[in-house]
């Protein structure tokens, strides 16, 4: 049988390129991940209509999967498009997603500044990603190439009232917000991803200290923790749930150079490792555990919404695979 698929949804002005990062993440767990152009991205050419309606109808054409990650823009039409069919995705990662403008300013000052980085040279581009990963810069280089430009005027005034705050609460399916710092750059603000998570339970945030808008090339380490759970553990089989609050820098350096996270209030490690590795994250176990085993409602950013035994990636995975064997 086919193993789990995961698709991958880009950003703004970006490109299927620039998610391979997650792609191979997703690798070493089974999943056959696929990342797939948006509309006016990726050598697509111009559309029709440039609304979050068409991007997200867009991405529902794409087909079933076990797995969606979104970031930034993907992160936006990943949001309504589950919205509007809770079978199209088993599981959602939305990763810093850009669920609307705060003001008209804002949108203005996207599309002057996305505009401006679509005539950056090879080297401009090298120079502006050289905190990043060379492969990130290359992924840039390529993708930019092939946006369409009209498309990123047509996007942004066609959203400038979008708000998909509403979609974010109502969704039905387990879903993990991995977030940057808004001081930083980040785009889900404080506000708008407690009211998001306190509303609904399937809904849970992973906020990543000194990050902005690009958390997984910012702190890779970080967003791969997130997203897989705990090294060396099947997280199918972890240990139990335990409440957890907001996510705070300790004072030793992490895997990348970056600062090890821990829960507050939570005795320190003599390993670093072991202390940001303690920072689990529940996915569901599978879409008919959750429904015959509903979530809690919860309050708070970053709480655990479902007590009982941890289930990440890697164990919905591997259980998918053995199903389908």
């Amino acid at each position: 049988m086919p193993p789990a698929t995961a698709l991958l949804l880009h950003g703004f002005t970006s490109g299927p390129a620039s998610m391979w990062r997650f792609q191979e993440w997703l690798a070493e767990l089974g999943y056959q991940a696929e990342a797939r152009a948006q509309l006016g991205h990726g050598g697509r050419g111009p559309a029709a209509d440039y609304s979050l309606a068409a991007l997200a109808a867009d991405n529902l054409a794409m087909g079933d999967h076990d797995l969606v990650v979104g970031h930034s823009m993907g992160g936006a039409t990943a949001t309504l498009a589950a919205a509007r069919r809770q079978a199209w995705a088993g599981r959602l990662v939305l990763v810093d997603p850009a669920w609307r403008f705060s003001t008209a300013q804002e949108a203005a000052a996207v599309k002057q500044e996305e505009l401006a980085a679509l005539d950056r040279d090879a080297g401009e581009i090298r120079a502006a990603y050289s905190a990043w990963d060379e492969r990130d810069g290359a992924a840039k280089i390529q993708e930019v190439a092939r946006v369409w430009r009209p498309a990123v005027e047509g996007i942004i005034d066609a959203n400038l009232d979008a708000d998909l705050r509403d979609a974010a609460r109502s969704l039905a399916v387990p879903t993990l917000v991995i977030c940057g710092d808004p001081a930083a750059g980040g785009a889900v603000t404080h506000a708008d991803g407690d009211a998001v998570a306190s509303a609904n339970p399937n809904v849970r945030l992973a906020r990543i200290a000194g990050t902005g808008h690009n958390p997984h090339r910012d702190d890779p380490q970080a967003v791969r923790r997130a997203l897989l759970g705990r090294p060396g553990q099947v997280p199918g089989c972890g240990g139990p749930a335990r409440p957890a609050d907001r996510t705070e820098p300790a004072g030793d350096a992490g895997p990348a150079g970056g600062p090890v996270r821990r829960r507050r209030g939570a005795p320190a490690r003599s390993s670093p490792d072991h202390a940001a590795d303690r920072r689990l994250v529940g996915l569901a176990r599978s879409r008919a555990a959750l429904s015959s085993r509903p979530w809690p409602r919860v309050t708070g950013t970053s709480r655990c919404a479902r007590p009982g035994r941890h289930s990440g990636l890697t164990g919905c995975a591997r259980r998918k695979n053995a199903e389908r064997r």
